[in-house]
């Protein structure tokens, strides 16, 4: 079996991190720990950026501007936490990689410096050649029509993953999404108000992260997932019914497929 990725700098790496934090000890606030490690990292004359700043542009507006904790060597993205728990959620793994895609890295290190023994996992990324899965199967099942209108959106968002790729959180995408249907002189609602059923008492209303597109189709817009869950499905069709539409889609830009799925109300 060969070597890791970059094996020899993050061996060097791992000894400056576990020195850091034997001499801090757990306790202090993340920048605590930031700019401890920073001073070690730069005492041996390592190139070290922290902090720095990469912002994502699509159409001529800016998307999201990104800011990772370090950048070391010009290889490498540390993201580093203080979590009160050992393992890292998916979350965090899904943000070092949107660092990795941005910077157009192979491998970040995600260090936690929150229990007494400190964790760091290495998360490698390489744009894969994806594939796209594409299921309309439910408004068969119930004798629904597909909107015409479903074709259009799906080449917007096949149009999107091929020129941006994968490896962005749902939020990226559904900004790039709503830019691109506006540069297409489509009708699209960015942020969508649900209304909550409360019996005849005046309607509260919750802002939702959903596309609206022609005033006729929700759509439900994720990142890095391995697919969306039952409870993506259901809170579709909750939230096709408070607005009395017939069809949404939900779009996930996966970690290596780009999924689009057809939900009717």
């Amino acid at each position: 079996m060969g070597k890791l990725l970059h094996h020899d700098l993050t061996y060097q790496l791992r000894g400056l991190l576990y020195a850091t934090h034997n001499a801090l000890r757990p306790g202090w606030p993340e920048e605590a720990y930031h700019q401890a490690l920073v001073e070690r990292i730069r005492k041996l004359e390592i190139p070290v950026q922290s902090k720095p700043k990469c912002t994502l542009v699509h159409q001529n507006v800016p998307i999201h501007t990104f800011e990772c904790d370090l950048l070391v060597w010009e290889k490498l993205i540390l993201e580093l936490k203080v979590l009160p728990f050992s393992s890292f959620a998916p979350v965090h793994f899904a943000q070092l990689i949107s660092y990795l895609k941005s910077w157009n890295k192979d491998l970040g290190l995600l260090v936690n410096f929150g229990p007494t023994r400190l964790n760091i996992e290495r998360v490698a990324w390489t744009n894969p050649l994806f594939e796209t899965h594409r299921d309309f199967s439910r408004f068969v099942t119930q004798s629904n029509l597909i909107p015409d209108s479903f074709q259009e959106i799906e080449l917007i968002v096949n149009t999107v993953a091929s020129q941006i790729g994968l490896g962005y959180l749902g939020k990226i995408y559904h900004k790039i999404l709503s830019v691109e249907f506006s540069a297409r002189g489509d009708s699209c609602l960015s942020n969508v108000e649900i209304p909550i059923p409360l019996d005849n008492r005046i309607q509260p209303h919750l802002a939702a992260d959903y596309l609206l597109f022609e005033n006729a189709h929700l759509i439900q817009v994720n990142g890095l997932l391995i697919a969306p869950t039952s409870y993506h499905f259901a809170q579709m069709k909750t939230f096709l019914r408070a607005l009395d539409l017939q069809s949404g889609i939900i779009v996930n830009f996966g970690k290596k497929q780009l999924q689009i799925f057809g939900v009717p109300a």
